[in-house]
């Protein structure tokens, strides 16, 4: 089983934000998404319990974008745009809607969001499709950083058709780990340095880094 990513590998850029910018033009009253979106970028960053509100609200725009379905076809038949539609993908995993996917692929297993009532992605299910797919024959992606959780006998980089082979899957979540680690241990013990003494003594804070305690 082969298993693609949309953007970037079978379509030339990021489809989230070239369809944005197709509606933009069209209708000058979804820039307020805009804004919207980046409120909910930093609540997501600043808050544990708002960390997927920018990922499920990002594409509340389509409310307002007239017959969605022929508005996709329109843009699909931009002569700006460069696809790579040769590609045969068994299935299609992207974080992207569905709907967006399926206009090119109508008979791809699609792994992509969906929506509820309001345009809310329901991130639930995406991750658990996701889940679902335990194996792949290769993977077909456009960096190493959207290497998904799954297993496969081999996986590729692919930029304007060229096709790069990954002999390794490094782990970078554990390498991250790691650092900061090691990053947070070293600020912790320089703040214990400071209580050695009853009095703050900064010519004995200093000598404790002396290379001499290095050796």
């Amino acid at each position: 089983m082969k298993i693609f990513q949309f953007n970037n590998v079978l379509y030339n850029g990021n489809i989230n934000r070239d369809f944005y910018l197709y509606c933009l033009r069209r209708n000058k009253k979804i820039l307020k998404h805009l804004f919207l979106n980046i409120w909910y970028l930093i609540l997501s960053y600043l808050f544990v319990g708002k960390k997927d509100i920018y990922e499920k609200k990002k594409f509340n725009y389509l409310r307002e974008v007239t017959n969605l379905n022929k508005t996709l076809k329109e843009f699909y038949a931009s002569p700006r745009l460069n696809c790579y539609f040769d590609f045969n993908p068994d299935v299609i995993i992207d974080k992207a809607p569905a709907i967006f996917i399926k206009k090119q692929f109508p008979k791809t297993k699609i792994i992509g969001y969906t929506f509820d009532d309001n345009f809310d992605v329901k991130l639930e299910k995406y991750n658990k499709d996701v889940a679902k797919i335990k194996q792949a024959d290769a993977l077909y992606l456009s960096s190493r950083k959207n290497l998904v959780d799954v297993t496969s006998n081999s996986a590729y980089i692919v930029r304007n058709k060229k096709i790069k082979y990954l002999n390794k899957r490094p782990d970078f979540k554990k390498f991250r780990n790691i650092f900061g680690i090691l990053i947070l241990s070293f600020i912790v013990t320089c703040f214990s340095f400071l209580f050695t003494c009853y009095d703050l003594d900064l010519t004995m804070y200093y000598s404790y880094f002396e290379p001499k305690y290095f050796y």
